[in-house]
């Protein structure tokens, strides 16, 4: 079968979206599978960003490139068109990662035209949170546009049942299946008798300070990550342990100027670190480094970062918003409210006691290998797309 999958770039910077669509389209190659990946990154930028993925089978993902369409264009001009369509050309089935994108929806628009079924994976795009912000264009772009791309899929690829539930209320007529976002083993090669052996110590190489009392925060700075809570939470935590060092890493979407306010006017400008964005082997090396792994969102689909951190048999503190009570349920973190009082004590715990922070972390590797890696994700995905073929 000969799958497309469509994200608008596959820069890292972009959030989880790329890494989602590259990881699943290079395990769906290794299984057998003819993959493509349809993105607007001119054809040199996606080598480079392809060749930087360490992932196997990525080798094996073609790219085509989709010219840029102007994002106020309610109908793309025909020289678009005719590109589209000559980019889907001979694809039996086409995996939309994303929703606010004039890219998807034209693509969307060919795909209906030529007959090739396709899913959408909204990742969190249509939680009530994500529809509130910007409300009124969201809603003027769902009734022009988006809305009927969603109920025109063959299906809308949810992450858990509450994402399917949100998807059916924004339209109605869309059916929806179930597939959870994963990791591959092979980037994380741990032993996992031993969590923290024979590794350099990232923040104690780079920051000075010793990773078995860092906490780490990785992802996009933006408000729905709950910056503002973590700061809040770390500020409680060194009441306690004054030793405690926190490390927040990602791209800035917004809020760094807030979150870094709230540092200085919090006083924790020395025990905090906010050193932009890091990814490879460097990303890796900080997640095995850190005694725990946080993400206070407000709101998120299904969080790679986290399955990483776990991987890397480093516990975590996340929010019910993150969807993922296994966590808790089997021992490798702790899954609380948005609350800085419940991450404080979330924390302290964590730091309290070396042999079960090395347990929890045991425990979280075990939990993302037996049901969290993309090839079994990219498996079920292409049942499912031989499911709506027939």
């Amino acid at each position: 079968m000969r799958i497309g999958h469509c994200v608008r770039s596959l820069d890292p910077a972009d959030g989880g979206l790329p890494v989602i669509a590259q990881r699943l389209a290079a395990a769906q190659s290794l299984a057998g599978e003819d993959t493509l990946l349809l993105t607007h990154d001119l054809p040199s930028r996606a080598a480079t960003l392809l060749a930087s993925t360490r992932v196997a089978g990525i080798d094996r993902v073609r790219h085509r490139a989709v010219p840029t369409l102007h994002p106020l264009a309610i109908v793309p001009e025909e020289k678009w068109g005719r590109s589209v369509s000559q980019a889907i050309e001979g694809i039996d089935f086409l995996h939309m990662h994303g929703i606010w994108d004039p890219m998807l929806a034209g693509i969307a628009s060919a795909a209906q035209r030529q007959g090739v079924p396709y899913a959408v994976a909204p990742q969190g795009m249509l939680d009530p949170w994500s529809l509130r912000q910007r409300a009124l264009k969201k809603r003027l772009a769902l009734l022009i546009r988006y809305r009927t791309m969603v109920e025109r899929a063959a299906f809308v690829h949810a992450l858990h049942e509450e994402e399917a539930r949100f998807a059916r209320k924004t339209a109605p007529r869309c059916r929806t299946e179930i597939l959870r976002n994963g990791i591959s083993l092979e980037e994380f090669p741990l032993a996992a008798s031993d969590p923290k052996a024979d590794q350099e110590d990232y923040f104690e190489h780079r920051f000075g300070w010793p990773g078995t009392r860092t906490l780490l925060f990785l992802g996009r700075l933006h408000h729905k990550k709950g910056l503002d809570l973590l700061a809040e939470a770390f500020a409680r935590l060194l009441l306690r342990r004054s030793d405690a060092r926190l490390v927040v890493a990602g791209p800035d979407e917004g809020d760094r100027s807030a979150f870094e306010r709230r540092i200085r006017a919090l006083r924790l400008s020395d025990k905090v670190a906010v050193p932009g964005p890091i990814y490879g082997p460097e990303k890796y090396a900080a997640l095995r480094s850190a005694a725990c792994f946080t993400l206070p969102s407000r709101q998120e689909g299904f969080s790679v970062a986290v399955l990483e951190a776990l991987a890397c048999q480093t516990p975590v503190v996340i929010t019910h918003a993150c969807h993922f009570p296994e966590v808790e349920q089997c021992g490798a973190g702790y899954v609380v409210g948005n609350d800085p009082v419940e991450h404080a004590n979330a924390f302290d715990r964590i730091l309290a006691d070396d042999d079960e922070r090395s347990r929890r972390g045991r425990a979280g590797r075990t939990l993302v290998s037996s049901k969290y890696t993309w090839d079994h994700i990219a498996r079920s995905a292409v049942a499912l797309y031989h499911q709506y073929l027939n």
